[in-house]
């Protein structure tokens, strides 16, 4: 049986007036630290069982420039600019389900979107209207569903947001303010609402815990003990985004 490989530590460090989380695995195996930064901007480091904290800090903090840089550049693939056809009879995903895109064509009449069971109905007056009425009922979908699921979540953390805001921001799926407005991606709804949920549930423990400290991912933790698989799945559809 091939060993167990050690779990992975969440930690932050503070340098030059700003904060940096990673996750850090000590294996007995390894006689350097080596750190990655992965799609998205997470940073992970490695580094040998026996080492020193201090060691890993000195460490990042002489690669604070480079790893900084690097994240930038690798957060620019979330979220990826549209890309799907829209096309007649397309299936578009929207929290694990998948919607059949009805095109009508109207002359004289406002544009619409109505969702009829499984299909999605755009009515416009030409195709160039579909994709900006598809991307604006996705925003509607989301605030009703955001807004349900905080109304869920907030009562198990103990704290509500003073205000919901739903952006489509290029860097990142939510967000939460020093004046405790969260902000949540409508791009989410093309995920699985276990995802979105994640998403709104780390959201609302920055209410608590504004880093991402031990005690934040506890918190996480608490609200939803499998979060690092959904993390994960998170990461994998970031990178598999249809638009």
């Amino acid at each position: 049986m091939p060993p167990t490989r050690a779990p992975l530590e969440h930690q932050d460090l503070a340098f030059d007036g700003a904060c940096l989380h990673y996750t850090l695995r000590l294996s007995p195996r390894r006689a350097t630290i080596c750190v990655q930064i992965l799609p998205g901007g997470e940073v992970r480091v490695a580094a040998p069982a026996a080492v020193r904290r201090a060691d890993i800090d000195s460490f990042l903090r002489g690669h604070w420039r480079w790893i900084r840089s690097k994240q930038q550049a690798l957060r620019q693939y979330m979220p990826a600019p549209p890309r799907m056809p829209f096309g007649e009879g397309v299936q578009l995903p929207l929290l694990g389900e998948k919607l059949i895109l009805r095109q009508r064509l109207t002359t004289g009449s406002r544009p619409e979107v109505v969702r009829c069971g499984s299909e999605l109905v755009v009515s416009a007056a030409t195709p160039a209207q579909v994709p900006e009425l598809i991307v604006s009922w996705y925003r509607n979908a989301a605030r009703c569903q955001v807004s349900q699921r905080i109304g869920h979540f907030a009562a198990l953390v103990g704290r509500s947001p003073a205000r919901l805001s739903i952006r489509g921001q290029k860097t990142r799926w939510g967000s939460c303010s020093a004046l405790g407005t969260i902000s949540i991606n409508w791009r989410l709804m093309q995920a699985s609402a276990e995802i979105l949920d994640y998403v709104i549930v780390h959201e609302l423990c920055h209410l608590l815990h504004r880093n991402h400290s031990p005690r934040f991912w506890r918190e996480v933790g608490r609200i939803l003990p499998d979060y690092m698989r959904l993390r994960c799945e998170l990461r994998t559809f970031g990178l598999n985004l249809p638009f």
